[in-house]
């Protein structure tokens, strides 16, 4: 999935929860909008979420790492 398909969905959660979609573009400079990023340090996903920040915000890292998730993630780099 490229960026053609992520920001929009990113952009839609953003002017869901009031705050400017503009903001969705935060993931391309955290990951060229690539859900499945990491960094060496941990951080994953298109908000480049560490573990604990993930969790603090409601995502999951076991089973299923919800800071792949783009819509998920979305969701929690509104928060932040």
């Amino acid at each position: 999935m490229g960026a053609n398909l992520l920001m929009p969905r990113a952009k839609a959660v953003f002017r869901k929860e009031g705050v400017p979609q503009e903001l969705a573009w935060i993931a391309e400079v955290e990951s060229s909008v690539d859900p499945e990023a990491r960094s060496p340090v941990g951080a994953v996903g298109m908000y480049q979420f560490m573990p604990a920040m993930g969790k603090r915000f409601g995502l999951r890292t076991s089973p299923v790492d919800d800071r792949k998730d783009p819509d998920k993630s979305a969701r929690a780099a509104r928060s932040t």
